[in-house]
């Protein structure tokens, strides 16, 4: 028997409706349908609260539906590469900083040409507007839902952030290379940010929430 069938069974087996699944996944009724109809499937978390509702274990749920079983493999799969790219990105702002920090403090041995500050100034930003999306797949990939908003909250912080690290390079270095570089790169990461988001979901509900 296959994931769906045995899903619509175990329910009209339970009494129970594909509303009431529904809502005790925080789901909708057409999502319900689709896992019952083979035309989508569950993901873990899913599956985990569908086996402790008709209290059953993960074996019994996907038994002889080897299909279902491999979409849980690549669902997994897709999780560990989101958390590794989204934990590489952040490490490697760190990095980035760090070197900014110790070029500004003047500290021997780190002292870049104005080319490499530049570089380095534009990399901070760009890539600091990368975490936010790699972050949102990562979140995305391990929840029920996705949840299809354009934070303007997230947007007015994005755009604060980059005035304030614009005010605090012209109070130490006037109009320089690093100032040049972090406006391209604050810019620049802010703008592909939102272009990615809005080609990757769609039109998209705004709200002021914060991540």
């Amino acid at each position: 028997m296959q994931l769906g069938d045995r899903l619509r069974a175990i329910r009209r087996d339970n009494l129970l409706t594909q509303k009431d699944i529904a809502d005790e996944l925080h789901v909708s009724r057409q999502t319900v349908s689709g896992w019952e109809t083979g035309r989508s499937y569950p993901d873990i978390t899913s599956l985990i609260t569908l086996a402790e509702t008709y209290h059953l274990s993960l074996d019994e749920m996907l038994r002889e539906d080897e299909a279902a079983t491999a979409n849980l493999v690549k669902q997994d799969q897709q999780r560990r590469e989101a958390r590794t790219v989204y934990l590489s990105a952040f490490t490697v702002d760190i990095v980035l900083f760090l070197l900014a920090i110790l070029h500004a403090l003047r500290v021997p041995g780190s002292r870049f040409s104005p080319q490499v500050s530049l570089v380095l100034s534009a990399a901070i930003l760009a890539n600091l507007f990368s975490v936010g999306p790699s972050y949102r797949r990562y979140r995305l990939l391990t929840s029920k839902r996705v949840d299809r908003t354009m934070s303007l909250g997230n947007l007015a912080l994005s755009i604060g952030l980059i005035v304030i690290v614009l005010i605090l390079i012209y109070g130490v270095r006037g109009f320089c290379p690093e100032f040049i570089g972090a406006l391209i790169g604050g810019l620049g990461g802010l703008g592909w940010s939102i272009v990615y988001r809005r080609l990757k979901y769609g039109p998209m509900r705004m709200t002021w929430n914060i991540w």
